[in-house]
């Protein structure tokens, strides 16, 4: 016998039937990757396909789900058609989001959150001498005039580079979806999430930046700083002599301000 005729055997022989499912992952597969898609439904607890649809509907997918009466949960992604095709198919079955999309927005929601924390990280990072103005030895250290605010720069930089990103994202969506093509097709060839799709689909204009620049103000101490740095290079670390010695330079604010300057 053959190799061929083995293999033709082999595939005649039906698969050993299993219990039904009862928790079933659905979406869609590629017959044609970008041109015809189907729907794939896997069984989550036994981690094994146990159907492939022609058709990416949700007519076909809710006919499968109706012949399975044992289904408690439909695993899926945020797209409209699949969620409707488990409310006809399997209305008792519960509907969570699938692991991906979870952790696809929790991240960008992570990095959204990160964004508007800028000082903060950038104050976790600061090295130990810079965070507390010590020496190795725990003995205060010479002090130097505050270093431009580079990363505060960059932050920036990045916040107007992520804008234009979501811009162009926005354009591409809406020229996507007014020339005809579905969530799931502008979704990949954007390159995004079809919840981010959804949303941006029905904004009248681009998303506007999470927080508007706002130029940094001038601290009450920055005329006085020069005087301070001195007055420390010559062993005066004293923070309330200081604090008297600049108030008769013409300071007229709290001594608080000069106790954290020192305490830098």
């Amino acid at each position: 016998m053959g190799r061929t005729a083995l293999l033709d055997l082999i595939r005649a022989v039906p698969p050993p039937a299993g219990e039904p499912p009862r928790v079933v992952g659905i979406d869609e597969w590629a017959l044609r990757r970008g041109h015809r898609f189907g729907t794939i439904i896997v069984d989550l607890e036994r981690h094994a396909v146990v159907e492939l649809l022609a058709e990416r509907s949700a007519d076909s997918a809710a006919a499968w789900l109706r012949q399975q009466p044992g289904i408690t949960t439909v695993v899926r992604d945020r797209s409209g058609l699949y969620a409707d095709a488990a409310s006809r198919g399997a209305p008792g079955a519960t509907q969570i989001a699938d692991r991906w999309h979870l952790v696809h927005n929790l991240a960008e929601g992570l990095e959204e959150a990160l964004l508007q924390k800028r000082a903060a990280l950038r104050a976790a990072s600061a090295g130990p001498g810079e965070a507390t103005g010590l020496a190795s030895d725990g003995t205060p250290g010479p002090l130097t005039p505050r270093r431009p605010r580079r990363g505060q720069q960059r932050a920036e930089e990045v916040s107007r580079q992520r804008q234009a990103h979501l811009v162009e994202q926005y354009e591409a969506i809406r020229r996507l979806h007014a020339a005809g093509a579905d969530v799931a097709d502008i979704a990949r060839r954007v390159g995004t999430s079809r919840r981010t799709v959804y949303r941006y689909r029905d904004l009248p204009e681009p998303p506007a930046p999470k927080r508007p620049h706002r130029p940094p103000r001038q601290r009450v101490l920055t005329p006085y700083e020069p005087y301070l740095l001195q007055r420390w290079h010559e062993g005066c670390h004293n923070g309330m002599r200081l604090y008297r010695e600049i108030c008769a330079r013409g300071y007229a604010y709290g001594a608080s301000n000069v106790m954290r300057f020192v305490a830098q």
